[in-house]
């Protein structure tokens, strides 16, 4: 074995530590990412959820309280 192919053995050596490096890298981008996409959705369909809670729950107590107060007058 001479120097040159010692020297090229490291070299590739180095490039597949940079390529699982660059692959580690976008694993953990693509994780993140998606636990953020998660979380954004979430919250849109959470918000969607009480605000239909509210629109079924408080909005027929609030006309009914309006309808008794006119049947009381």
């Amino acid at each position: 074995m001479t120097w040159g192919s010692r020297n090229n053995a490291a070299g590739h050596g180095s490039e597949t530590v940079d390529m699982l490096r660059q692959g580690m890298s976008l694993l953990v981008w693509l994780v993140v990412w998606l636990v953020t996409m998660v979380a954004v959705v979430g919250a849109f369909v959470l918000t969607g959820v009480v605000t239909t809670l509210l629109v079924l729950v408080w909005l027929p107590c609030l006309l009914r309280s309006k309808a008794l107060r006119r049947d009381e007058s």
